[in-house]
């Protein structure tokens, strides 16, 4: 599952990661930008999704939401992207730091969401 945080309106690299993991085999939901923290959570609960991914292009945005980022953190594997992310905002979260271009950050993913290693 995809999306970006409350108050993130960039979506063209979620799109970009979102089409590439699905060419790579595993299904994608797509909740876009802004999307709201409650909506993703309801989501997660719904979906049952192996892991989450949520990008964003300023820190401030997950920041936002921190408290609701570990919460769904302990249910579902989250994984933070984007100008916004870094892997020390991900260990504060309890979350996975995916670095690098959409493409990568799909490649990554679908290795992880089919249980190997790449």
């Amino acid at each position: 599952m995809r999306a970006a945080p409350p108050g993130d309106h960039h979506d063209l690299a979620l799109i970009m990661c979102g089409l590439s993991l699905w060419r790579q085999g595993p299904r994608v939901v797509f909740l876009g930008a802004d999307c709201p923290i409650d909506t993703l959570i309801t989501t997660v609960r719904t979906v049952g999704p192996a892991l989450v991914l949520l990008s964003a292009a300023t820190p401030t945005a997950f920041g936002a939401v921190r408290d609701s980022l570990r919460e769904l953190g302990a249910q579902v594997p989250l994984y933070l992207s984007g100008p916004g992310a870094s892997s020390q905002l991900a260990d504060a979260l309890g979350a996975t730091y995916a670095e690098g271009d959409p493409i990568d950050v799909a490649t990554e993913l679908a290795h992880t969401a089919s249980g190997t290693q790449g």
